[in-house]
């Protein structure tokens, strides 16, 4: 869940790893290109069954990338699971030309 709304997900195995891909709506390019310099911010739920559940936080300030037309650079970005902090960047691109979000950690 994101801020109360369900999001879409889709969970892929594979022989290393177990990813879950989605996109965060407070934080699609459609939002992302109205909000260049402000801070964003998002909170999303998992819910792993009636009594566990863990939040990640996610606060971006997004900047115009100055030689191509459709990407963003972040100012800072930071990545929070729970109440810790796992990833911070300053200056750099996490969105080009596609409306997906993509955080390596």
């Amino acid at each position: 869940m994101e801020n109360g709304d369900t999001l879409d997900y889709r969970y892929i195995k594979t022989s290393s790893d177990s990813v879950i891909q989605f996109t965060p709506k407070s934080l699609s390019a459609a939002y992302i290109y109205q909000n260049f310099g402000s801070l964003m911010h998002t909170e999303i739920i998992f819910h792993y069954d009636s009594l566990q559940s863990d939040t990640m936080f996610i606060e971006a300030r997004p900047k115009e990338y100055e030689t191509a037309c459709s990407k963003v650079e972040y100012q800072s970005i930071e990545l929070k699971f729970n109440e810790t902090i796992i990833r911070q960047a300053n200056n750099t691109t996490c969105i080009t030309c596609r409306d997906t979000l993509v955080i390596k950690i």
